[in-house]
């Protein structure tokens, strides 16, 4: 069978800054008040131009009052009052319209973090299948798209306002000088606006790169924060490593933005020439205009005050770099999402047309036929033509060395991935004439790296079938099946009792007591209706008695479920109905165990390995055969 094409993901998928994206996504959330929020920030940035005109015309007023010498009640004098009263009246201006848009504005600004929270958690959930979670490119996406990189994405939609206004008041104030002289007005313009749109531009990029570099410092920051990986730390005296480390990290993510800057010294060294030769001519202007008489005091103060406002153009401000990290967050949460649109529309391209009712099966059984799989960012495939069949309601064991392909084989079958070639049909049927969703809740899974949902136990137990998880009754069977009953009983709070000490009154739970909630877990979702159990290494944290107790329990109560799992244990393994040995991709053995044993071949000699170890170090334990 020819292998199917399937779709990668570019090893890039890192957009370029965009501030218009990210001003489009501040209007879809809530055109209103954006568009309020607009007009209120027009103003502000009216103010100091404002300001500036009602200066000029206090020092008219103050040298015309000094020169009539009539003092404050002379009309002069009034029209100085008048003067100071309008001055006043803009200064007010300023701290009311920041009251009022303090009404909102905080409000606003979450509104736009938790739509790029609320999104990025959207289509990182949305595909049925894990491609673009296995893939570094969309996880690197994934972390540019929240808060994780930057300290606070909520901030962007405030400082885009904010800048609008410092535009506004750069704008109006280029107005003011070029009533004085155009040509100095445009000169200023152009050489302030050259400097600051090439600085934000490599903010922007130095933000993106340094983003994407610094992924391995915060892994070593996380590493050092994180409770769990304290004991160890510290017991193998890594602490003095991880801080190297991180600053080697560190080091690597911030020097291409140093190299950059030191590279680019020559270039500042002329920018900051142009800036004081610009300045300094156009000053020396105002200046001979004032001396000779073109400029009145009042020009003056307005003119001078109003050439230093268009320094808002290309100085850096705290805003700046606010607007650069939104306008780099948001493009990657689009490109994010057209990610994830593609893989929905990949997995519904390959679910046939005509879906099939997966309620009830396998009746009969899952059948793999040559399936190849390979991960998307692998050459070399996982599983290479295995063939398989899972007789429906009996029990499989799959056994193999680490990296044979167990675990990918359970993905398959819960459909978290397509074969890239072969087939698994479910009682004939193709496993794509289901849909995924629907599929995966015929499929109880706990994997050995299953959730420990800092929640309720009753979340824990209740998460296997939401429908029926605020049923008492359902989650105390379920638990008792597990074994869990008693460990329910015994938390302070019973199924309401939080698992977890991050939080108040929360209780930590052993790594076996965790085994058996995720256990009741898997049990709970069989009585919702699951007929497909899957248990990948699910005793890890339990003693071999411990063990065989609780898969002896589970043959007893699964009877029925069609029961696939998979353990090095091979106390656990020979209680299955068949067992199939998993090497370098394919099925090499398949048999009972006494069929097995009998044969002489690689589960004979694993197993004969096991027993003896048991024999010699752990004296009466139960080891048959």
């Amino acid at each position: 069978m020819p292998e199917p094409t399937r779709r990668s993901l570019p090893t890039d998928l890192v957009p370029p800054p965009s501030l218009r994206a990210g001003v489009a996504l501040m209007w879809e959330v809530a055109p209103a008040v954006t568009a309020v929020l607009a007009i209120i920030y027009v103003v502000l940035g009216l103010v100091p131009a404002a300001a500036m005109l009602a200066s000029g015309q206090v020092v008219a007023a103050i040298s015309a009052a000094a020169d009539a010498g009539g003092g404050l009640t002379s009309p002069e004098g009034r029209r100085l009052l008048d003067a100071i009263l309008v001055l006043s009246a803009v200064f007010v201006a300023g701290p009311v319209l920041h009251a009022v848009t303090g009404a909102f504005r905080e409000g606003y600004r979450m509104a736009v973090y938790f739509e790029v929270e609320q999104r990025a958690m959207a289509a990182a959930l949305a595909p049925p299948l894990l491609d673009h979670l296995e893939h570094p490119g969309s996880r690197q996406l994934l972390e540019l798209a929240t808060h994780r990189n930057w300290p606070n994405m909520a901030a962007f939609a405030g400082d885009v306002m904010v800048t609008i206004s410092n535009r506004v008041t750069a704008v109006t104030s280029a107005m003011l000088v070029a009533r004085f002289d155009p040509r100095v007005a445009i000169g200023l313009v152009v050489v302030w606006s050259a400097i600051g749109y090439r600085r934000r531009r490599r903010m922007g990029t130095a933000l993106t790169a340094g983003a994407v570099r610094s992924r391995r410092p915060q892994y070593y920051r996380q590493l050092a924060l994180h409770r769990g990986t304290a004991a160890e730390l510290r017991v193998f005296g890594l602490a003095p490593w991880i801080m190297g480390r991180f600053e080697e990290g560190w080091r690597d993510a911030m020097g291409e933005v140093w190299r950059t800057r030191r590279s680019k010294r020559m270039e500042m060294a002329v920018v900051a020439a142009v800036i004081v030769l610009a300045n300094a001519i156009a000053f020396a202007l105002v200046a001979r205009a004032a001396t000779s008489g073109r400029l009145d005091a009042e020009e003056l103060t307005v003119v001078g005050s109003a050439m230093l406002a268009l320094a808002q153009l290309g100085l850096p401000t705290k805003q700046d770099r606010g607007v650069a990290e939104g306008a780099t967050v948001v493009p990657a949460l689009l490109e994010l999402e057209r990610v994830s649109a593609v893989e929905v529309a990949r997995a519904r391209s390959a679910t046939s047309a005509a879906t099939v009712d997966p309620t009830g099966r396998p009746r009969h059984e899952i059948r793999f036929e040559a399936v190849v799989f390979r991960y998307p960012t692998r050459d070399e495939p996982v599983l290479d033509g295995l063939d398989l069949v899972i007789p429906a309601g009996r029990s499989l064991a799959v056994v193999g060395a680490n990296g044979a392909g167990k675990t990918t084989l359970v993905k398959l079958l819960a459909r978290l991935h397509d074969p890239t070639s072969g087939t698994i049909t479910v009682d004939g049927l193709d496993l794509a004439s289901f849909e995924p969703a629907a599929w995966q809740r015929q499929v109880a899974a706990i994997f050995q790296d299953f959730t420990r949902f800092e929640l309720s136990a009753a979340d824990n137990v209740g998460f296997g079938g939401l429908r029926r998880a605020g049923i008492v009754e359902a989650l105390d069977r379920a638990a008792e099946r597990a074994g869990a009953l008693d460990l329910i009983t015994g938390l302070p709070r019973g199924w309401d009792t939080v698992v977890s000490r991050r939080f108040e009154a929360g209780t930590e739970l052993s790594g076996g007591q965790w085994q058996r909630l995720a256990l009741a877990r898997a049990l709970m979702a069989v009585e919702a209706g699951a007929d497909v159990l899957v248990l990948d290494e699910p005793t890890a944290n339990l003693d071999v008695r411990g063990e065989v107790e609780l898969f002896d329990r589970f043959l007893e109560v699964t009877q029925g479920c069609t029961t696939i799992l998979i353990s090095h244990r091979f106390s656990t393994v020979r209680r299955a109905d068949r067992i199939a040995v998993v090497e370098a991709g394919r099925v090499c053995e398949q048999g009972t165990h006494d069929e097995l044993v009998c044969a002489g071949g690689r589960y004979a000699a694993m197993f004969a390995l096991q027993a003896d170890r048991y024999r010699s170090g752990r004296p009466g334990l139960p080891v048959e055969g």
